[in-house]
């Protein structure tokens, strides 16, 4: 079974991106919330 890969596999995070992981990172924010307010929506279609 292969992963799925998006067209953003690879491509560096912004530093907006980073601060915004951080922040939910910090705030205890479960992973799958994180998924969904970090990912690009370019990368899921």
């Amino acid at each position: 079974m292969s992963g799925a890969t998006s067209s953003n596999s690879g491509q560096e995070w912004t530093d907006d991106k980073v601060h915004q992981l951080r922040t939910l990172a910090e705030g205890n924010t479960p992973v799958g919330v994180m998924n969904i307010k970090t990912v690009s929506r370019a990368a899921v279609y």
